[in-house]
């Protein structure tokens, strides 16, 4: 078998230093001209117009600098270019959604004589709560084919492999630190999913955490250009998401590509995009260009190591050119390349693919659209100037301490009758008429405690308030029993921890009754002579919830490890076929099913039945059979049916060679694996 090798398309990235040079930050004072104004002439008309300082001449007019449609989400959901974050977040209450796929196609690619092809699609999301925060995330799904000889032998790796969903979450922040420059730092979780199920493998959880910085030169030297940079440390467990133990070199490199497993590599970016929606008329377009670098930090795989095409350098690098086209209300089309420039050794990272085509559309959304009243000016003759005003006005905001508007909240201000207010939906308020002086505001709204604000009122101006209201404390009810195996009554102390911390015991009865305030807990019960028991329930305000606790001996012959459960004897059958338990194990597996009804947090227990090679081909139908019994009895016992799961493995996978009677016996077994 020959695994092809890879020539970068061009060598001069390669004597680029790792540590990208930082931009020096440009510096700048941006000024505003202030138009004048005067007074209002007697008996003129009453008018509002707003000034507006004009293009310089031959630059046509266009999107601001601060225009929401040009705030789009990456492939990985962060306001960016492709592969990369720019140090912008967009307006605060801003909305984007991105819908992006990937394609590549290719022969010889990771094997020699094969034919490659991956399809991936991602959606992605952000969102600004304010002007130097965003918050972001996606869901990434990829559909690879690998096809070679069919007559290879031993190959593990299905042709089509598919990814079920990668969830992928993050926030970020920015600060404007000079006039067109902006530094911040972004991290993220990406939760791979599962190989074997539509669940996410919480140990192949993988993160990243590292500064950017943008470089705006529109402002500084009126030239549509921006630079950006990035540079971070990903944290890749993406091995944990497939067993490769046992495969073929061929099938391990196969699957290493399709699953996207990787190694912990530092990375870093920079890339170009030139605003020229203000040039290009009617169809507004955004062209940008990026370039890649990655290191591996991460020691090789060992089982790659001695392969043709496994020894190289630890970085890949590669270049990204796109172009992003608004084409109807901020709506923007885009299309992009990946072209690969070095790979990295196989024994380090997969290969990148040669060339790799991308094609999305992005929707930016302001949510604060949808709040703003349309403001209708009317202008009016007025005969002459208008008295001075007599009376001031008080508006403000009534908010809960996490900035949540609070609508329907009364305002009163003490001490003048029929002054009061409710507030609007967003929380705003307005009273009118107040006669000069100090006044006293008090704010009631239903759940939340009362609150009282101080002001002083001016004739001809609006006094502006802010406060926000504190929630009133709510609880719900919490009870249950605390019982042996036998059902009869034990008193324990139970610790609570989570939204709140109590400890307390049961009567006599094993009754116990507590009031805590909404949220997650976690309660376990001690008792003396029995081990302890846990478990997690969620409080409702004003609701009630029962919590019993059973507090059961320790089983001898049972032992739960981290992804397993170890019985003191291994299972045996009192027929093969059909397969029929022994009555002397039963009694362990009722072990086996104590520890399941004790332990929710074990999601799935695997049943794997192995035989060794003395039953021929029917090892895989005889296997079937006894993992099938084996759940046949813990159903019995009690224990729901989705929660286990019974896999016969045949005679594919022995412990020991199958030379002598013992090494097959030995290899005769059921295994209990749990996934939580």
């Amino acid at each position: 078998m020959t695994l092809t090798t890879d020539r970068p398309l061009r060598r001069l990235f390669h004597l680029v230093p790792y540590p990208l040079l930082i931009v020096a930050a440009l510096a700048g004072d941006r000024r505003a001209a202030a138009a004048p104004g005067g007074p209002e002439e007697a008996g003129a008309p009453e008018a509002t117009a707003t000034a507006a300082v004009p293009p310089p001449a031959g630059e046509p007019e266009g999107p601001s600098l601060d225009d929401p449609a040009v705030f789009l989400p990456s492939l990985d959901g962060p306001v960016g270019l492709y592969h990369m974050s720019t140090a912008d977040v967009g307006p605060a209450h801003h909305l984007r959604f991105g819908l992006h796929g990937e394609y590549f196609k290719s022969s010889s690619f990771l094997l020699s004589g094969d034919d490659d092809s991956m399809l991936a699609g991602q959606f992605t999301l952000g969102f600004t709560p304010n002007q130097y925060f965003e918050i972001f995330g996606g869901i990434l799904t990829t559909s690879n084919r690998n096809a070679r000889d069919p007559n290879e032998i031993g190959r593990t790796d299905p042709e089509v492999i598919r990814t079920h969903g990668d969830l992928l979450i993050g926030p970020k922040v920015v600060l404007p630190v000079a006039t067109g420059t902006s530094i911040g730092l972004e991290g993220g979780l990406r939760f791979l999913a599962s190989a074997s199920s539509l669940s996410f493998s919480p140990s192949s959880t993988s993160a990243w955490i590292g500064p950017l910085a943008t470089f705006d030169l529109r402002p500084i030297a009126r030239v549509p250009l921006r630079i950006h940079i990035n540079a971070n440390y990903y944290f890749d467990n993406s091995d944990n998401v497939y067993d490769l133990t046992g495969t073929t070199i061929s099938s391990r490199l196969a699957a290493k590509f399709a699953y996207g497993i990787g190694s912990s590599r530092a990375r870093f970016a920079a890339g170009l995009d030139a605003p020229l929606e203000k040039w290009t008329g009617p169809l507004p377009l955004r062209p940008f260009v990026e370039y890649h670098a990655e290191i591996v930090t991460a020691d090789p795989d060992p089982v790659l190591k001695d392969v043709v095409g496994a020894g190289g350098p630890r970085d890949r690098q590669w270049l990204t050119v796109g172009l992003r086209a608004q084409v109807y209300r901020g709506a923007t089309l885009d299309a992009g390349v990946d072209v690969r420039l070095q790979n990295a050794g196989f024994m380090y990272e997969p290969p990148l693919p040669p060339v790799n085509v991308i094609f999305g559309a992005s929707y930016p959304l302001d949510v604060d659209a949808f709040r703003k009243p349309v403001i209708v000016t009317q202008v009016v003759e007025k005969p002459g100037a208008p008295p001075p005003p007599s009376d001031g006005r008080i508006a403000g905001v009534a908010k809960d301490k996490t900035g949540k508007p609070i609508g329907h909240a009364i305002v009163a201000v003490a001490g003048r009758p029929h002054a009061g207010v409710v507030t609007d939906a967003d929380g705003t308020f307005e009273i009118a008429g107040l006669a000069p002086g100090p006044a006293n505001l008090e704010f009631d709204a239903p759940d939340f405690e009362t609150e009282k604000a101080t002001t002083n009122v001016t004739a001809g101006q609006t006094a502006e308030v802010a406060v926000a209201l504190t929630p009133k404390a709510r609880t719900g009810s919490v009870r249950g029993k605390t019982t042996d195996a036998q059902g009869h009554a034990v008193e324990a102390t139970l610790k609570f921890s989570g939204a709140q911390a109590i400890e307390l015991h049961t009567d006599g009865a094993g009754l116990y009754q507590a009031a805590l305030l909404p949220g997650p807990y976690k309660v376990v019960a001690e008792a003396p002579g029995l081990p302890s028991k846990e478990s997690q329930f969620e409080v409702v305000a004003d609701g009630n919830r029962q919590v019993d606790l059973t507090l059961r001996p320790v089983n001898p012959d049972v032992t739960l490890t981290a992804d397993e459960i170890v019985l003191k004897s291994p299972i045996k059958f009192k027929q093969m076929t059909p397969a029929k338990l022994a009555p002397e194990w039963q009694g362990e597996l009722d072990g086996v099913a104590e520890v399941l009804a004790d332990r929710p947090d074990i999601r799935i227990l695997r049943i794997e039945a192995h035989w060794d090679p003395s039953a021929g081909p029917k090892a895989k139908e005889v296997t079937d059979a006894q993992a099938a019994a084996v759940k046949d009895y813990l159903v019995k016992k009690g224990i729901a049916d989705a929660r286990i799961e019974a896999v016969g493995m045949g005679s594919d996978q022995p412990l020991v060679p199958n030379v002598t009677p013992a090494y097959k016996a030995k290899n005769r077994r059921v295994e209990l694996h749990t996934i939580r």
